[in-house]
């Protein structure tokens, strides 16, 4: 329902809402987020990203794109997913920012891969990159605050 709430406030603010149902097979718990593995460009361009967890890989779908096309007119196909032979992940916008306007690549480098990978993708799209290193400390200790 909220989901169905959320697509419903899109629509009315003009915005352009497609859904499209789930398969029950293979089973993706975070299909609802298809901004990791696909994006859309204003030139025609399909971006499909390489995706690190294998169970998200399951939710690339050529049936999505395919009903799209019959909207939107898509000039470039460019199919990066198979660098996840080579263990090389960048998952749109779930791990890079796209700044459209400006031509410009904002990630942060979560291994040499990403690094690596990042730079090959940021000249093939023909934008400058902006990249740090991030560092992220997890500990095990939770404090709920006191109101």
């Amino acid at each position: 329902m909220e989901f169905e709430e959320f697509a419903t406030t899109l629509k009315s603010k003009g915005a352009n809402v497609f859904v499209f149902d789930d398969t029950n097979y293979p089973e993706k718990p975070d299909a609802v987020f298809p901004n990791n593995w696909v994006s859309f460009h204003s030139d025609g361009t399909v971006i499909l990203y390489p995706m690190f967890a294998h169970n998200r890989r399951n939710e690339r779908r050529k049936d999505i794109i395919d009903s799209l096309k019959k909207d939107f007119q898509v000039t470039n196909l460019l199919d990066l997913s198979t660098y996840e032979k080579e263990n090389r992940f960048l998952e749109g916008t779930g791990s890079i920012v796209l700044d459209r306007q400006n031509k410009l690549l904002t990630l942060a480098y979560l291994h040499e891969q990403t690094k690596n990978f990042s730079i090959r993708f940021a000249t093939t799209c023909i934008i400058s990159l902006f990249a740090f290193t991030h560092t992220t400390k997890v500990e095990k200790k939770f404090t709920t605050p006191m109101l």
